[in-house]
């Protein structure tokens, strides 16, 4: 687990030295974030606990339509198995992940409010729970390809008795996200994860 805890710090390490000045203007819109049936991605699960690494695929499988809303149902396949199904509940200005299970996703049920650039902050599933634009980096290289330009997001959900998640996930536009570290707290040792993008098949 020592070369997972060393790509955090020159991830860091990264945002600290290349990230642009935040007065920039440019925005990631709805059309940036890409969700259509038969979109998926392929990325390496590191468990920081459990010691482990895994391959996990998030895909697009179906769309139904409530309340105005679009809701893509997504299959997500855990070393060859499906392990939980994911919600995207697309609005005009908003966009929400959700897991089957409410209190607990592999994507840590987010929410973007759309257009969003760099310095914005959004509620997200509920007032105790914030999003904001931290950075916006011209180019970062993953697994040996490069994503232009991408968003650099931290989530912090803080609830009654302890139970705390902080999410910092990267998004890139017309790709989606990247990069993810997920550490959840709830009077136990900290589970921590983190999410590499591997390859993607958009529509």
């Amino acid at each position: 687990m020592k070369k997972y805890s060393i790509l955090i710090y020159i991830l860091l390490s990264f945002y600290s030295c290349k990230k642009e000045n935040t007065s920039n203007t440019n925005e990631f819109s709805k059309a940036d974030y890409p969700i259509k049936i038969g979109n998926w991605w392929r990325y390496q699960v590191a468990d920081f606990m459990q010691q482990t690494t895994d391959t996990l695929m998030l895909k697009v499988v179906s769309l139904s339509n409530t309340n105005n809303q679009e809701v893509y149902t997504c299959q997500l396949i855990l070393n060859n198995q499906i392990v939980d199904t994911g919600y995207y509940t697309i609005s005009s200005d908003r966009i929400e992940y959700s897991g089957f299970r409410q209190d607990y996703s592999y994507f840590g049920n987010f929410t973007l409010t759309l257009p969003f650039q760099v310095g914005f902050k959004w509620i997200g599933v509920n007032p105790k729970d914030t999003v904001k634009a931290l950075s916006r980096i011209a180019t970062f290289r993953i697994n040996g390809k490069d994503y232009s330009p991408i968003y650099n997001l931290k989530r912090s959900y803080n609830l009654a008795g302890g139970y705390k998640i902080t999410q910092n996930f990267i998004v890139s536009p017309k790709v989606g996200i990247v990069y993810q570290t997920l550490d959840i707290f709830d009077g136990f040792p900290t589970q921590k994860q983190g999410f590499q993008l591997i390859d993607y098949e958009l529509n």
